[in-house]
């Protein structure tokens, strides 16, 4: 373990260590068409959106996603935060695309009139 604002009894172990990893490196490729393989099907993916600021491209992620839930308060970020990335369209439209098929949590985050305006379009709650 290593401890903030103190020397390691192992000495400089630990930070050499952690050179000798290298650069990390993550893929992006389930933002790319979902298309099957020679081996088998396309690989599948669930969107899960929690209650923070959404990218600029999860639009792009839930075209990709077969399954979107909402965490409680990520459903607040859904109804109030897409709209925005298609300025030129009618913001109900763009809520009743981007629709959730669930919202799961204990409830205490989502706002009554999104709760609301979910339940009306069908969407599956669970408390």
């Amino acid at each position: 373990m290593i401890r903030l604002g103190r020397k390691s009894r192992r000495g400089d172990f630990e930070g050499r260590k952690l050179a000798k990893m290298g650069p990390m490196s993550h893929s992006s490729t389930f933002l790319l068409p979902n298309l099957p393989t020679d081996n088998g099907p396309a690989l599948t993916y669930a969107l899960v959106i929690l209650n923070q600021r959404l990218p600029r491209f999860t639009p792009l992620l839930w075209e990709h996603a077969q399954v979107h839930v909402c965490a409680d308060g990520g459903a607040n970020r859904v109804f109030d935060e897409l709209p925005c990335f298609f300025p030129h369209d009618d913001p109900s439209d763009i809520r009743k695309r981007y629709k959730p098929y669930a919202i799961k949590g204990d409830m205490d985050s989502i706002r009554t009139d999104v709760l609301d305006f979910y339940r009306g379009l069908f969407t599956t709650k669970h408390g």
